[in-house]
């Protein structure tokens, strides 16, 4: 049995195919432009004689697999595309926002102190110390968010990083990366990328984050500058693989992606079968109805 829905490319987009019983549809991808401007010319449907004589016809490469039907999404993960109403996750993604808004403001002034630069990574502080537990805090307070919301349980009693790695496959935080908007000669902060290739190493600034936490007296010298950096950076992070690309610009309205303090220079890359289908989100922006749209379905990703 052929697979439903198929998504193949051109020099003119991306269009989502769709099969019905023996019949192909073929529906170009509306992007979230057109959706907000009611342009909805790319929103059209043919009937294809043939499935691969269209490809050909129209010049597009190989028809790929979608994972995913119409309106069905991983909760709480973001695939390189729009995400309509944060897939119902609007005050979280807010409460979010509201936080890393302030942990940027805290980390500003933190540098009004200690200039932001490589030089200055092990100098530490009783400041440093409080913003770098909180900013931890913050990443392990989304990571449990994201397994719970995929219905994912702890291999122990409770949470704990084992559990937040088995996010490296589903999120690829390994893949992301920031710089500092106001400093970028400090270069790419990638606070994930101990996890990248399966690795079952820990990632350094929270492991040093657990014995300020539970040894201040011993341990003050391991909240420095260059740990508290990575952790508010791990926190954007998480904020952005959550609920989109732009979530930290779009309220801002500057189409700039970043949120006062970090600038997003890398992000992972999606197959088009890996990435949700837009089609039916950017309909759903124009309160337009189309049979084969399915309703929002949260998958749970295999292996959480």
């Amino acid at each position: 049995m052929p697979p439903s829905f198929l998504r193949a490319r051109n020099r003119h987009g991306s269009y989502v195919i769709k099969r019905d019983g023996s019949q192909w549809w073929a529906y170009q991808e509306t992007t979230r432009i057109q959706a907000a401007t009611g342009d909805d010319s790319a929103q059209s449907a043919s009937p294809l004689t043939t499935m691969d004589g269209w490809l050909v016809h129209a010049g597009c490469g190989p028809a790929i697999p979608i994972v995913l039907g119409p309106g069905e999404h991983y909760a709480r993960i973001w695939r390189d595309g729009p995400i309509p109403d944060r897939y119902g996750y609007v005050k979280e993604w807010r409460e979010s926002l509201r936080v890393m808004h302030m942990l940027g403001r805290r980390l500003q002034e933190c540098f009004r102190f200690i200039e932001p630069v490589r030089a200055h990574d092990n100098a530490y502080s009783h400041e440093l110390r409080m913003l770098f537990l909180v900013a931890c805090m913050e990443v392990e307070s989304a990571c449990k968010a994201v397994l719970l919301a995929n219905a994912a349980a702890p291999t122990g009693k409770d949470f704990t990083m084992v559990d937040y790695r088995r996010l490296e496959v589903p999120m690829r935080l390994s893949s992301w990366g920031v710089e500092l908007s106001t400093k970028l000669e400090y270069g790419t902060i990638a606070p994930f990328e101990a996890w990248a290739g399966g690795a079952a190493s820990g990632l350094p600034w929270y492991q040093a984050h657990h014995e300020v936490k539970h040894g201040r007296e011993q341990h003050l010298d391991m909240a420095t500058l260059g740990n508290t950096i990575a952790a508010v950076a791990a926190a954007s992070i998480m904020h952005n693989a959550q609920f989109g690309y732009e979530a930290l610009a779009e309220p801002l309205g500057t189409g700039i992606f970043h949120d006062g303090e970090f600038v997003v220079t890398k992000r992972p890359t999606w197959t088009d079968g890996e990435r949700y289908l837009t089609t039916p989100f950017a309909m759903a922006f124009r309160g337009e109805k189309d049979p084969f749209i399915a309703e929002h379905v949260a998958r749970t990703f295999p292996g959480l």
